[in-house]
């Protein structure tokens, strides 16, 4: 070891172009994806666990060499205070491992820098092609990001850009179970009620809309329950056919057909009156709705 010592600093070429040789093998070494601690709590994000905060406005301390947590993150990042949180770059990528079930991704967007980012799988497959952390959004504008999986997942947030990010909020729940209603809303009257809302009311007194448009409805509905439909306007308009639907027996993701009649309502009791100058007319609703 004294010999080869010797032998180079006799010769400074060959030293230098040594020591360049040992900072390049350096600098080609990948640097460990690097461990985020949630704000509160468990670190960890679990099916209908409550949803998990990672901010990074917070300080230095939140990030470790230790992967004991469900979000990582590797590529140009660092603290960058209280002001704008995570410092982000060209080749950030926030990694998530999500469980089974809906998983919610609630991005906080500094006003800041100007970058977009790619979510998709670790395996490849796109969820979202371009989010946008754009300069001058409002502080604290949030993107949000839904999607399904059977299994656990790995999420990926790839950053193209550059700029800052707050935090990172996400939370997996057990995925609603719906049918997909749809029908024709028709009456012998022949009158549209376009633009007019649906109420699908269940026993618990839940209540979902959906709009008529053009002629007809489709609507979203848990299943394993029963609804009463009627219209928002019922003063005016009755159901008298569909107006019962049940699900009790539907399988999740099911297509159900339940075409609505209705009747405009005639109430021949509502009488009014109106006065123009000094004479009062007083109405009275005829017999008949025409």
């Amino acid at each position: 070891m004294f010999h080869l010592k010797q032998k180079l600093c006799r010769n400074p070429i060959r030293l230098l172009a040594v020591m360049l040789a040992m900072a390049l093998i350096v600098t080609l070494t990948p640097y460990p994806a690097v461990a985020v601690q949630a704000a509160e709590g468990d670190n960890l994000l679990e099916t209908n666990g409550g949803a998990v905060t990672w901010d990074f406005r917070e300080n230095d301390s939140i990030y470790t060499e230790k992967a004991d947590g469900s979000l990582s993150i590797e590529g140009t990042f660092s603290y960058n205070g209280g002001q704008h949180g995570a410092n982000i770059g060209n080749d950030t990528i926030f990694s998530i491992t999500v469980p089974s079930g809906q998983t919610t991704l609630k991005l906080g967007v500094c006003q800041y820098g100007s970058s977009e980012a790619q979510i998709r799988t670790a395996g490849g497959t796109i969820i979202e092609e371009n989010v946008s952390f754009h300069n001058g959004e409002v502080d604290d504008a949030e993107e949000t990001v839904v999607c399904t999986f059977d299994q656990s997942e790995t999420i990926q947030i790839v950053v193209t850009g550059n700029g800052y990010l707050h935090y990172i909020t996400a939370e997996t729940i057990t995925p609603p179970q719906v049918a997909t209603v749809s029908g024709s809303v028709t009456s012998t009257s022949g009158n549209s009620v376009d633009g007019e809302n649906l109420i699908f009311t269940d026993s618990e007194g839940e209540t979902t809309t959906a709009v008529v448009e053009n002629g007809g409805y489709s609507v979203s509905l848990p299943i394993g329950k029963t609804y009463i439909v009627t219209f928002e306007n019922s003063d005016v308009y009755a159901i008298t056919d569909g107006g019962t639907i049940d699900l009790t027996s539907t399988v999740n993701g099911d297509s159900v057909t339940n075409n609505i009649t209705y009747n405009v309502i005639w109430d021949t009791s509502k009488n009014f009156s109106f006065s123009i100058d000094d004479t009062t007319f007083n109405v009275s609703p005829g017999a008949s709705s025409s």
